[in-house]
Formats: C-alpha cells, structure tokens, sequence
C-alpha cells in the first residue's frame, strides 16, 4: 500500500509539475502572441492613417475645385438668364447690332468676308449644231 501511496504521490506531483510547465508555456506564448498581434495591430492603424490621409487631401482638393467652379458660376450669374430678367434680355438681344456669320476661314488662318460664290457655267448645256429635233426621223 505504501507504494500505492508512493506512486499515487509521485504521478501528483508529475502531474502538477507538468500543469506548471504548461501553464508557464501558455504565458510565454500569450505575451509572443500579444506582442505579434501588437505589431499587426499597430501595422494596420498606421496604413488606415495614411489612406484616411490621403482621402482627406483628395477630398479638399475637390472641395477646393468645386468652390472655384462655384466662384466662377457666381460671377457669371449676372449674365444668366432667369425668369426675372427674361424680358430685358430678350429686349437686348433683339435691339443689339444684327452680326454677320457668313465668313471664312482660309488655310492659313486668315478670316475672309463679304465674298461670294464663284458663278461657274459648267453646270449649263452645251447643244452640238448637228442635233436633230426629231430623232426618229431617217436622214438619207
């Protein structure tokens, strides 16, 4: 019985020396882990900062151009028309000087005006003297 006891004690005490070895593994395994994760963790917080970064510069590079595109729309706004001064423009574009479109631009640039069409006579009959005027008639 004393060497049950005995052998009882000593798979105990194997036991709990191996409960401990493991337990002592699992923490140092835990803090590796924690410190990859960490790293990971830290790896991908940087990468989203730099990406929200850059989105933000796009995004006030489109806002700065679109406040321009605004601007100018805004000082064209007095020449739009509207239906509040629909009246007075037509009014000013029926009184304005009447502008003569009907020119040309040659190859070399130049505007050409005021010319007009070359009269060619290609276009007319040539009668030939030996026609008959009545073709079935026989001539002999």
């Amino acid at each position: 019985m004393e060497a049950i006891s005995a052998s009882r004690i000593d798979h105990e005490h194997e036991r709990n020396r191996r409960h401990e070895l493991t337990e002592s593994w699992n923490k140092e395994t835990h803090l590796i882990a924690i410190d990859k994760f960490e790293k990971l963790l830290k790896a991908l917080i940087d990468k989203q900062t730099c990406k929200l970064a850059e989105f933000e510069n796009e995004q006030m590079k489109s806002l700065t151009k679109l406040k321009a595109n605004v601007d100018e729309v805004a000082t064209l706004a007095e020449q739009m028309i509207t239906e509040k001064n629909l009246d007075d423009k037509i009014d000013e574009i029926m009184n304005s000087d009447v502008v003569d479109y009907n020119f040309v631009v040659d190859y070399k640039g130049n505007i050409v005006r005021g010319t007009k069409p070359l009269e060619y006579k290609s276009h007319e009959l040539h009668v030939e003297e030996n026609v008959q005027d009545d073709p079935l008639s026989a001539t002999s």
